[in-house]
């Protein structure tokens, strides 16, 4: 984080009047979230957390990451792994900004590099996050683990505070984006992308999931795109979808990648010139200086003693 106490009051008074009509997500919704869940997100004013740990499953540059998995979302995505959640933020717990913040210190001092906020998407609780944020020393790394499907003034808001974008660029087009419930993913994604790749002091990380079926559609697209206007992010192939809700009964999603799909996307990737490429986590080449923002630390299990689960297709 990187911003005064005073403009981070400021950030925070702007934000608690946008939730008196709610436009900070892409679906602009207008409601008045001050009163009670509503909206798309079926969300309030305060975090909702269902689960929270330290996690060794993350782009090998953030791991050990604290990662707080808040409930609701802005998308519908049909294979997300936590649809329940999303579709029924009340399953979470509330937490205030001084349980947040607690939480935060907490696993720091167990080892976790960064703060991670997941969900869902995180954007659907800008509030509520940057209220906990506040109370946190201001060398604190902050992650935001997001969808992306932000208006402009949410992403300014968070100018100055995020300290790594880690980013899912799901689809190569708008009619496959109605996978998750939208119609205009690449005219909000891809502005967005740029968006965060040019924020001063903060550093990019996109994740891309091969789905079956969406090689040429999405693979493809979504990749040449990122070479052309994202090549010095990092960029994160990850092969190992699993078709969770809906998808399970999908003619297309409803099984995973075969390994000659993931064959012919892997060559693709690492033809195009990424200066860090990752697949499933994992850099594939020496990454170049470049240094992340936290010292290494190694723990031998989390916090929780939950084994870190991959979440490939995380997020409704």
């Amino acid at each position: 984080m990187r911003l005064s106490p005073e403009l981070f009051r400021q950030r925070i008074e702007a934000v608690r009047t946008e939730y008196l009509h709610c436009r900070l997500c892409s679906r602009r919704c207008g409601v008045d979230r001050t009163v009670g869940p509503a909206g798309v997100c079926q969300l309030g004013t305060s975090a909702l957390c269902y689960k929270e740990f330290i996690h060794y499953g993350e782009e090998e540059h953030l791991v050990p990451s604290h990662t707080v998995y808040l409930s609701g979302c802005s998308f519908r995505c049909i294979f997300c792994s936590d649809d329940a959640h999303v579709r029924k933020p009340s399953l979470g717990t509330e937490l205030s900004a001084n349980q947040l913040a607690w939480l935060i210190q907490k696993r720091r001092l167990e080892g976790a590099r960064n703060v991670n906020f997941v969900g869902g998407t995180p954007d659907v609780h800008l509030l509520a996050i940057l209220e906990a944020l506040a109370l946190c020393p201001s060398d604190t790394t902050v992650v935001w683990n997001s969808n992306l499907y932000m208006s402009a003034d949410s992403l300014e808001y968070l100018r100055g505070i995020v300290d790594v974008w880690l980013i899912d660029l799901k689809f190569g087009n708008n009619q496959c984006g109605r996978l998750s419930g939208v119609t205009d993913y690449l005219s909000v994604l891809r502005p967005a992308l740029q968006y965060c790749a040019t924020d001063p002091g903060s550093e990019l990380t996109v994740r891309h999931l091969l789905m079956p079926g969406h090689f040429d559609c999405c693979t493809v697209p979504s990749l040449d795109w990122a070479a052309r206007h994202l090549a010095d992010a990092t960029i994160n192939l990850m092969t190992t979808y699993i078709p969770f809700a809906k998808a399970q009964k999908h003619p297309v999603l409803g099984r995973r990648a075969t390994a000659l799909e993931v064959e012919i996307a892997t060559s693709y990737f690492l033809s195009l010139p990424f200066q860090r490429p990752m697949v499933n986590g994992r850099f594939v080449r020496q990454p170049s200086s470049r240094t992340t923002k936290t010292e290494h630390v190694i723990l031998p299990e989390t916090a929780t003693g939950q084994a870190p689960r991959p979440d490939p297709n995380r997020r409704g």
